[in-house]
């Protein structure tokens, strides 16, 4: 028995090919893919809807454009401080206006701070940041 066990050690050991293990995981990756059913996320998602209300509409949007040469508020330029005093009024009114503040690539980023630190200030809570 000894002699058998020297042969048997001896033996070179066998490698298992990873290829083969590979292709099964590859091939049950897809079935679970292609066996999933997708949730369907979008008929579960809140939608706040306006509500009907008698009155004068508000202003809908304001648009703040940041950019390297300055601020533009709906078409035209403005200074910062015309914009504190624009979203001051405009806050008093109603702070429901959605705004949209457009930031160029080449800004400074303490202007869109600036410009984001004044729509809080006011209170406003719908605005929506974009780049160029």
């Amino acid at each position: 028995m000894s002699t058998e066990s020297r042969r048997r050690s001896r033996q070179p050991e066998t490698k298992l090919s990873m290829a083969s293990m590979i292709a099964v995981i590859f091939l049950l990756l897809i079935f679970f893919v292609l066996a999933a059913h997708p949730r369907n996320v979008l008929s579960k998602l809140a939608v706040d809807r306006p509500t009907d209300t008698p009155g004068p509409p508000n202003p809908t949007l304001i648009e703040i454009v940041v950019s390297d040469t300055g601020l533009v508020m709906n078409g035209r330029q403005v200074s910062l401080d015309y914009v504190d005093t624009f979203l001051e009024k405009t806050a008093k009114l109603s702070s429901d206006c959605n705004v949209a503040v457009i930031c160029a690539s080449q800004s400074q980023h303490s202007k869109l701070i600036r410009v984001l630190d004044t729509c809080a200030a006011h209170k406003f809570h719908n605005i929506s940041l974009l780049s160029q």
